[in-house]
């Protein structure tokens, strides 16, 4: 039973402007499900990922030594350790991000 039969049969007895605003709101949702599936299909660019996670290697390399030139032991370890875990975590965060939708435990339900 759809909406429009209802109106049909007369079990929707509301004036016609209240039917318009629900048929706005209904093409509304449908556009909003549209846009999340085509965001869904999108691939991310595979090159683009490629060298984030390039820099993030080099960053996770040169940021110990950099920082052991520039301060003390025990500053260099938290600060490069804290800095270099942060990083892949955003990384990690935007691989989750990239499928929003599917089976895994983080995902959405579409």
């Amino acid at each position: 039973l759809t909406y429009v039969d209802g109106i049909n049969r007369g079990l929707v007895t509301s004036a016609p402007p209240l039917v318009s605003r629900a048929f706005q709101e209904l093409s509304s949702g449908m556009i909003a499900l549209n846009e999340a599936e085509k965001l869904s299909t999108v691939p991310f660019p595979m090159p683009y990922a490629q060298m984030l996670k390039l820099m993030l290697l080099i960053y996770s390399i040169t940021a110990p030594v950099l920082l052991a030139i520039h301060t003390d032991l025990p500053r260099c370890v938290g600060y490069s350790f804290v800095s270099v875990l942060l990083y892949w975590g955003v990384h990690y965060v935007a691989i989750e991000l990239e499928t929003p939708f599917g089976d895994d435990p983080n995902d959405l339900p579409l």
